[in-house]
């Protein structure tokens, strides 16, 4: 007499394994994919009206700090605050080395008005101040209702190290889906 299930069970062990395979490249995947190249974020408040609104969901490019380290003026990044639980998504205002003031609830670097485009949402006055080597200064475009570098303990500029990365795309809710806008520094 001849069994047939030896060639069964072996069809099936090597089914399983395959399997297992499978799923551990796909978790491999996805680990390697939320590590370091893309995150999603949800914004929680109003201090980025009117570009971004409470409970938006954002996909937060992580890669673009790996490879460049140093944001760009003007761009929406996530990061954490020095001295303060969890992420914040802000806009790039100054770089290091540039120098920035606040007056009349408008925003200078380098002694030149910048971003007039989001004008209206003015901030607190804020004293000239040259911002240090690896830190960054960030503002909400609601100004006025924005926990950031201008209220922040001073000096308040922002350690290059805490950056998450840079939000580049608005997904939810589905009819508000878009890229977002990193203004260009004119």
């Amino acid at each position: 007499m001849i069994s047939t299930d030896g060639p069964r069970r072996i069809r099936i062990r090597r089914s399983l394994r395959e399997t297992l395979v499978l799923l551990i490249i796909a978790l491999a995947a996805v680990l390697f994919l939320r590590l370091f190249v893309f995150e999603m974020a949800f914004v929680d408040g109003q201090s980025m009206m009117p570009t971004l609104r409470d409970l938006d969901r954002v996909v937060v490019m992580k890669w673009t700090h790996y490879l460049r380290r140093q944001p760009k003026r003007g761009e929406i990044i996530v990061t954490k605050y020095p001295n303060r639980e969890g992420y914040f998504i802000k806009r790039v205002i100054a770089l290091p080395g540039d120098t920035i003031e606040i007056r009349d609830g408008r925003p200078y670097v380098n002694s030149r008005q910048i971003f007039p485009q989001i004008d209206g949402y003015s901030s607190p006055d804020y004293a000239l101040a040259t911002v240090p080597e690896g830190h960054i200064f960030v503002l909400g475009d609601n100004r006025a209702n924005s926990v950031d570098s201008h209220n922040l303990p001073p000096p308040g500029f922002i350690p290059l190290d805490y950056l998450l990365g840079r939000a580049d795309l608005l997904v939810w809710p589905l009819n508000n889906f878009k890229t977002l806008t990193h203004i260009k520094d004119e």
